[in-house]
């Protein structure tokens, strides 16, 4: 770059001692103001890029996309002027770069010169200004304002020297002159040239966030936020077009008519050819594509407007706005984001119309005079400029994202270039970014859009305060509200911890007691009965089941007296049954004795005679104590059933403590069953609930 500075400061100093020639040589006053009047309309061409850029891009980065389009021609009216020229159109060093020198200096410039240069800055202003609308809204502007003085500087002049080298000096051998290569107005030096710059841009900053949300999701659009804004700078566009082409004959002679002619035709063709493309495509007309295609055609028919036949200005300006759509289609699927078609429409479009006027043109105009070498000639020029413009901005973007990113940060691309670089917002932009805030539950309901009365979202920004207001009101009842179910809550949440905390103590207090009521009923099983289980400190089921168990020992110790009674009666008769028993087996043994002696006696009669009669007296004493014997076992007997008739009544008085056993179990059997039921109610703090429903359950 210090080089090519130098070289052009060179230049500057250079003393004009050559006359002006070619183009200048023989320029008239006409000839003159026509020149100073295009070059007028092609500096409305920067206010029709700007109108379209900024339309086709969102509210947010509007006025940075304004600005750029200012500054790069500010840029380009001093790097140009100064330097650029010269390396353009200076004294060509082996057909490569002007040296300056002659009529590119800039030194005691007469009018016609002084013309040209205007009219030439205007045309690098357009080929820098290009980069502006393909890289919208992510490229930082440090790397922007540093890429317009490249272009200025070597990108546009460079190329331009080997094609229009010789415009103000015949004896320069330009590169691509010399083969033969036409470029009436600079469908290739200037729009293919920035178009191949911007592309390299757009590559290397990537597409804008949101544009390509994943893979396999499709491309979403990012709609700009003013057609009618585009609609005018695409307007803009053709007048000053009439200037791009009109002025590039340099004089005012009969032609112009037809360059001027040529050109609106070519737009009008471009424009219907993409409407038909796209209604059949979407069936509606989108406003944007039109636009594109407009910019397309008026670039296709650029390279020869001069030579055409009215027919072939418009089959040039409707196959460039057909090849234009296709290139935006590829570029889409390709994952490069262009905001405006740039590359497309001034590039594909700029390559387009440099080769196929080869065909449309009359053969005898060509600068070869024929048509198959001039084809092969504008073919290898438009390769070079290819390899020339996006090769070179290659390298000279991946050098500036090596020293620093060219890519704004995310942060800044969210926000919007507008308030990021240039610290202002347009009304729609403050707008956006309060419903931004607003859906993502960040937003300060207590802040308002000021805005002066007529800005042109003034009537969106008051109401859109007074939504705020109303969602500020209502966002203030209903913290009022949450506070006051968080304290009902707090307060439910309390009381629901006391109750367990106290149905847990209940519950520890309850499965002590049934504790305490097995324990009682292991002693009364071992016959420990002389103990009564307390009901002073006991309620509800536990109170009637202790009083119903100190009932039931009550019961079983009478019975168990009265049983014992019972059998002490029984055993006493008994023993006096058994005594009974002995005295009549020893009588019944005295009786056998004297029976026998009887016998014997008898056999003795003779002899007995008088012991008989006593043993008759005896015989009949035994028979009445035999009687009594008799009786006594009689009263015996009589007693056996006395005692058995008590233990049949102590056997009806068991009946009613067995029932009551069976209900002591039974409610048992409901208590465990509630405290189950509560304990999964209480979740981890009934925990102990469930043990006393175990041992309550166990107990029954």
């Amino acid at each position: 770059m210090l080089v090519f500075l130098s070289v052009g400061v060179a230049g500057v100093a250079a003393s004009m001692v050559e006359k002006p020639a070619s183009v200048i040589a023989s320029a008239q006053p006409l000839d003159i103001m026509w020149v100073m009047m295009a070059t007028c309309l092609v500096f409305m061409m920067q206010i029709g890029f700007l109108m379209i850029e900024a339309g086709a891009g969102r509210s947010k980065n509007a006025i940075s996309v304004a600005f750029r389009n200012v500054i790069d021609l500010m840029i380009c009216a001093v790097v140009f002027v100064f330097v650029g020229f010269a390396v353009m159109f200076g004294e060509s060093a082996w057909g490569l770069i002007g040296l300056g020198g002659g009529a590119a200096t800039i030194a005691n410039l007469t009018p016609a010169a002084a013309a040209f240069l205007l009219f030439n800055t205007a045309f690098c202003a357009t080929a820098a200004t290009i980069l502006s609308g393909a890289t919208a809204e992510r490229l930082s502007l440090r790397a922007f304002a540093p890429t317009v003085f490249f272009i200025a500087l070597i990108l546009y002049p460079i190329f331009g020297h080997w094609v229009w080298g010789s415009a103000l000096n015949p004896e320069n051998k330009p590169l691509l002159a010399s083969l033969g290569f036409y470029d009436f107005a600079g469908a290739t030096v200037v729009h293919s040239i920035g178009a191949w710059c911007a592309l390299a841009a757009v590559i290397i900053v990537g597409p804008r966030e949101g544009r390509y949300p994943k893979v396999g999701a499709g491309v979403r659009m990012l709609n700009g936020h003013s057609k009618i804004l585009s609609g005018l700078g695409a307007l803009f566009l053709i007048i000053g077009w009439f200037g791009f082409n009109g002025g590039s004959t340099f004089a005012f002679s009969g032609n112009v008519p037809t360059v001027l002619l040529n050109t609106l035709v070519a737009a009008a063709c471009a424009t219907i050819v993409s409407g038909l493309m796209n209604y059949r495509r979407f069936a509606h007309f989108h406003p944007d594509r039109l636009f594109t295609a407009i910019i397309a055609g008026l670039v296709a028919v650029t390279a020869s407007a001069n030579i055409l036949p009215l027919w072939g200005a418009a089959l040039i300006g409707g196959s460039g706005a057909f090849f234009c759509s296709l290139a935006n289609r590829m570029l889409v699927r390709r994952g490069v984001d262009d905001v405006v078609g740039a590359v497309a429409s001034h590039g594909i479009a700029g390559a387009w119309g440099s080769i196929a006027f080869v065909f449309f043109a009359p053969e005898a105009s060509l600068p070869l005079g024929s048509m198959w070498a001039q084809l092969g000639v504008q073919c290898v020029g438009v390769g070079v400029a290819f390899v020339w413009s996006f090769g070179l901005s290659w390298l000279w973007f991946k050098g500036l994202n090596a020293v620093q990113p060219i890519r704004v940060s995310a942060e800044e691309e969210r926000a919007g270039l507008n308030l990021t670089d240039h610290g202002v917002s347009a009304g729609l932009d403050r707008v956006s970014s309060s419903v931004k805030e607003l859906t993502v539950g960040g937003a300060d309901l207590s802040l308002r859009i000021d805005i002066e009365p007529g800005d042109e979202s003034y009537e969106l920004a008051t109401n859109f305060n007074k939504l705020m207001a109303q969602l500020e009101a209502k966002e203030i009842a209903r913290r009022h509200q949450d506070d006051s179910v968080r304290r009902r809550e707090e307060q439910v949440r309390l009381a629901d911890e006391a109750q367990a905390k106290q149905m847990q103590q209940d519950f520890e207090r309850e499965r002590l007691i049934v504790a305490e009521i097995s324990d009682f009923i292991t002693r009364a099983a071992d016959g420990q009965l002389g103990d009564r289980l307390s009901i002073e400190d006991k309620t509800g089921a536990l109170a009637e089941i202790c009083d119903g168990v100190n009932r039931l020992i009550d019961g079983l110790s009478g019975s168990i007296g009265s049983i014992a009674r019972s059998a002490s009666d029984i055993n006493a008769a008994c023993e006096s049954l058994a005594g009974v028993s002995d005295d009549l087996k020893q009588r019944s043994a005295s009786q056998i004795d004297a029976v026998q002696s009887v016998t014997f006696k008898l056999s003795t009669m003779a002899d007995a005679a008088q012991k008989s009669s006593e043993m008759a007296e005896d015989a009949l004493t035994i028979a009445q104590e035999t009687r009594e014997v008799s009786d006594d076992v009689q009263d015996g007997v009589s007693k056996i059933e006395k005692a058995i008739r008590d233990i049949e009544q102590s056997a009806g008085a068991i009946a009613p403590i067995v029932e009551m056993i069976e209900s002591i179990a039974f409610k048992t059997n409901l208590l465990a069953v509630n405290a189950a039921v509560e304990a999964a109610r209480a979740g981890a703090a009934g925990a102990s609930f469930a043990v006393v429903a175990h041992e309550v359950r166990g107990l029954a």
